[in-house]
């Protein structure tokens, strides 16, 4: 396997990342839908929804798609943000397509590079919903 290159996704990527979480989605058993990739596209916004896809052996490797929550007030606590994971997806290697095998060192980066992002940017981050 080649080497793991992660970059934040932008708005001219909206395809591809719409693309990677309907495969997400695939192999978690959700149905086909007709107009998900325009449905999609059409609501995905990288400033509310940073999102980092993964490129190995020239190919879309992954995908994390996070959001930022604000929390509510609560006494005697500064309201925070943080970093919510709402997608983590690493594709299977081509070659081991028909096992499903994901490449952990896709998902490592997709994180770790995720990780990196928000702290640099005063957030926190929170797992899965």
């Amino acid at each position: 396997m080649g080497e793991v290159r992660v970059r934040r996704a932008v708005v001219a990527d909206a395809l591809v990342v719409a693309a990677l979480r309907l495969q997400s989605a695939r192999a978690a058993g959700a149905p086909t839908e007709p107009g998900f990739l325009d449905r999609f596209t059409a609501a995905w916004d990288p400033g509310r929804h940073p999102t980092w896809v993964a490129e190995q052996d020239g190919s879309h490797a992954g995908v994390l798609i996070a959001q930022v929550v604000t929390d509510l007030p609560w006494p005697g606590q500064a309201i925070g943000r943080r970093l919510q994971v709402v997608t983590l997806y690493a594709s299977a290697d081509s070659a081991e397509i028909h096992s499903a095998a994901a490449d952990p060192a896709v998902a490592e980066a997709l994180t770790t590079a995720m990780t990196t992002w928000a702290h640099d940017t005063g957030l926190t981050v929170a797992g899965p919903p």
